[in-house]
């Protein structure tokens, strides 16, 4: 983006900034962020930009301000909606993230009936990834696909979770009636708290879907999303 002074949009480059320093976690309820000169001089930008951007933070209740003590991190709220974890697109939307996907781990899946989505004994490839957020992890996702559709997928299919769905509804189109998902609150594994970089004591929200087929009773993918409560415990995820 550029920053220009006079573009009427550059103050969403620093209100996305802002935003990231609070997905990274380092920054929890009631902290300081922060000051306004320091954003200046970060992004170079001016002191209207950087009033414009936090004005609209505070309007929406993700921030708050202290007469002359300075800007501090909205409380958060346990009781986070399900409503943007359950779209991603949704979510990475509002939020302005800009993802990069690693692949953790691709292997042969033998499902092991612990979901009423698909059938136990069933043979899958499994693509594990987590999605970070200029460094920070903030989505741990894992894909069952058919043998065969895995043979037909690219690494870009692979890598980016919008072109696997897009590579599973072009392939069947209309053939595809049915999506079953649910979604949970639970501990997180360790693996999970290792790959997120979280403690063992913060909740993970976690979304299972199941896209189905005609014909069959099975999936044709199943998605598992999972995301720490610190980033759906936002403020702008309450509203």
């Amino acid at each position: 983006m550029s920053k220009r002074e006079d573009s009427a949009t550059l103050y969403l480059y620093v209100k996305q900034y802002i935003l990231k320093l609070l997905i990274s976690g380092k920054y929890p309820s009631d902290s300081q962020l922060p000051t306004e000169h320091q954003l200046m001089k970060d992004l170079n930008v001016g002191r209207a930009t950087v009033r414009a951007a936090l004005a609209q933070l505070e309007e929406e209740g993700t921030i708050y301000k202290r007469q002359g003590v300075g800007t501090f991190v909205g409380k958060k709220d346990s009781k986070f909606r399900f409503e943007p974890f359950t779209s991603l697109s949704f979510m990475i939307n509002v939020v302005g993230l800009e993802l990069k996907n690693k692949i953790i781990e691709q292997d042969d899946f033998t499902t092991s009936g612990d979901t009423e989505f698909v059938e136990k004994g069933l043979a899958y490839k499994r693509i594990k990834r987590v999605r970070f957020e200029d460094g920070a992890p903030v989505i741990f996702d894992h894909n069952l696909v058919l043998p065969e559709d895995y043979v037909s997928l690219s690494q870009n299919h692979i890598a980016d979770s919008a072109s696997l769905n897009h590579y599973i509804f072009n392939k069947y189109g209309k053939d595809v009636n049915n999506i079953k998902a649910s979604t949970i609150t639970r501990e997180p594994t360790m693996e999970e708290c290792k790959l997120l970089k979280i403690g063992v004591d913060e909740e993970i929200a976690e979304v299972t879907r199941g896209i189905y087929i005609k014909g069959s009773k099975n999936p044709v993918l199943i998605q598992r999303i999972i995301v720490p409560s610190h980033i759906l415990e936002l403020p702008l995820f309450l509203s």
